[in-house]
């Protein structure tokens, strides 16, 4: 009697979890998962069409704030934009769209895109 028990017990639970895997990524069909961030810009739930406006205004955001460089006593102030640095809006979105669930499971996925202004060669 008792092992009946466990034995319907642990089926019940493994129909819930079977449930589950396909049913919540459902919920997420088309837009981002839960625990996905680009620095502190948290994407969840954003689709197709709300993710690259999000990012890129939060991208402007970042290359516009100032920051402060200090050489040999001297500060400079100036802006990632200024070092020609860029936010790839499309390769960000791509990246947060291409997490999965398991990739979420192990905690928060921090992607983000950044193009360089390229050093000279020579």
């Amino acid at each position: 009697m008792r092992l009946d028990f466990y034995i319907t017990a642990l089926a019940s639970c493994l129909v819930v979890v079977a449930a589950g895997s396909f049913l919540v990524p459902g919920l997420f069909y088309g837009r981002i998962l839960p625990g996905v961030a680009v620095s502190q810009l948290w994407l969840a739930g954003a689709t197709a069409s709300d993710a690259p406006l999000l990012v890129a205004a939060y991208g402007e955001a970042m290359v516009q704030k100032p920051m402060a460089m200090v050489l040999r006593g001297a500060t400079q102030r100036l802006n990632l934009e200024a070092l020609g640095v860029q936010l790839d809006v499309a390769s960000t979105v791509r990246a947060a769209f291409a997490v999965r669930w398991l990739a979420v499971l192990g905690g928060q996925r921090n992607v983000g895109r950044f193009l360089g202004r390229s050093a000279p060669s020579g």
